[in-house]
C-alpha cells in the first residue's frame, strides 16, 4: 500500500536493562491485559535452552524501534527443520507484520525448514491476515477464558475439597513440600507424564531437568501458588498458577492434570478450587487460562465460572 514504510531489521542481542525495558513496553502495548516486566523478558531469554537455535531481531520503521521478532527451535516440540516465528509489533505499526514474518522465513531458508509454527490471538487481525497470506493454516484453537474473582464464592465449592480429603488425597503447595531436589524431581516426572495428555498437533520434547527448573522459576514464581495432590507418597495431580506483572492483581494458570488411575473422582476440581480460593484471599482480581477446545479442563473452567473472551490460535505451515 502506498505510503507504508518498509521495516528494517537488525540483530537484537544486547542483554541490557534498556533492551528488556523497551521489549516489555512493546509487549504491554500489544497485550495490556497480560502485562510483563522487563525482568520477565530477561528471564525468558536467559532461561532458554542454550542448545536450541534462535535468532532475535529488532524491527524499525523510519529508524524508530516498533517491535521485535524471533525465530528458532521450538523448545516444547523440537526437531530439525521445525521452527517457530514470533513477532511483537506495536499496535501503531501493525502493517509491518507481514514484512517481518517474511523476513524471518527468509532467514530460515538458509537453514532449511519443512515445518513452521506461529501463534496469535483472535483480536490480532493483522497477524492473522499476514499468516494466512503466507500459507499458514490454523490447526488448533485454545479459548482464552477469564474469571472475575470478585463474585467467586468459595463456600459453594467446599464440598469438592472435603470429598477428595475423604478419599485419602492431601492437597499441598510446592512451598509446603520444600525446595529439595527430590521434590523438584517428583514435580518434573509428574509434569512430563501429564503433558502426554495435553492436546497438541505434535509430540512434546522433554526439556533437560535443569533447564525446566530454571524456566519454572520466573521472576513472578511463587511456590505457594503451585498446588499438588498426594495420596500417601504418590504425586497424583497438580495445578500451577503464576502472577502476571508486578502488581499481583492478574494471575494465570499453567498445567492442570491428574494421573490416569486417579481421574474422575474430583481431584482436578479440588486443586483448582483450592488455587482460586488462595488467589482470592491474596487479593487477585482476575484469573486467566486457556485450553484446547476438546480439553476436559476447559469444561472444568467453565463450571467454575470462567468466561471466554476470544481464543489463542495455533498456526502451522508444512512444506512437503
Amino acid at each position: 500500500m502506498a505510503g507504508i514504510q518498509a521495516p528494517t531489521f537488525e540483530p537484537n542481542d544486547d542483554p541490557s536493562a534498556a533492551t528488556y525495558e523497551w521489549m516489555a513496553t512493546i509487549h504491554n502495548a500489544c497485550f495490556p491485559d497480560w502485562p510483563v516486566t522487563a525482568d520477565d523478558v530477561r528471564h525468558e531469554r536467559e532461561s532458554r535452552d542454550p542448545s536450541k537455535f534462535i535468532e532475535r531481531y529488532l524491527v524499525r520503521v523510519q529508524g524508530e524501534v516498533v517491535g521485535y521478532a524471533e525465530t528458532g527451535h521450538l523448545q516444547m516440540s523440537h526437531r530439525e527443520g521445525k521452527y517457530f516465528l514470533h513477532t511483537q509489533i506495536h499496535p501503531d505499526h501493525e502493517e509491518a507484520t507481514l514484512a517481518t514474518l517474511t523476513f524471518l522465513m527468509g532467514r530460515l531458508q538458509q537453514r532449511g525448514y519443512d515445518h513452521l509454527i506461529s501463534y496469535t490471538r483472535t483480536d490480532k487481525s493483522h497477524r492473522i491476515e499476514a499468516l494466512e497470506r503466507l500459507g499458514f493454516a490454523c490447526l488448533q484453537k485454545n479459548p482464552d477464558v477469564r474469571l472475575d474473582l470478585e463474585p467467586f464464592d468459595p463456600s459453594l465449592w467446599t464440598e469438592s475439597l472435603t470429598r477428595v480429603a475423604a478419599l485419602g488425597y492431601r492437597l499441598v503447595t510446592l512451598e509446603e513440600l520444600g525446595d529439595s531436589e527430590d521434590v523438584w524431581r517428583a514435580y518434573y516426572d509428574l509434569d512430563w507424564e501429564l503433558m502426554q495428555d495435553v492436546p497438541y498437533t505434535d509430540s512434546f520434547t522433554k526439556r533437560p531437568f535443569e533447564v525446566w527448573v530454571d524456566q519454572i522459576k520466573t521472576p513472578q514464581f511463587d511456590p505457594s501458588l503451585f498446588h499438588f495432590a498426594l495420596r500417601g507418597d504418590e504425586w497424583v495431580g497438580m495445578t500451577e498458577c503464576y502472577w502476571s506483572g508486578a502488581d499481583h492483581v492478574i494471575a494465570g494458570t499453567g498445567l492442570t492434570g491428574v494421573r490416569r488411575p486417579h481421574r474422575r473422582v474430583g481431584v482436578a476440581t479440588a486443586l483448582k478450587v483450592k488455587a482460586l480460593c488462595d488467589l482470592k484471599r491474596r487479593g487477585a482480581k482476575l484469573i486467566r487460562s486457556d485450553n484446547e477446545e476438546s480439553n476436559p479442563m476447559l469444561d472444568l473452567n467453565y463450571r467454575l465460572g470462567f468466561r471466554s473472551t476470544g481464543a489463542w490460535l495455533h498456526y502451522e505451515l508444512k512444506v512437503e
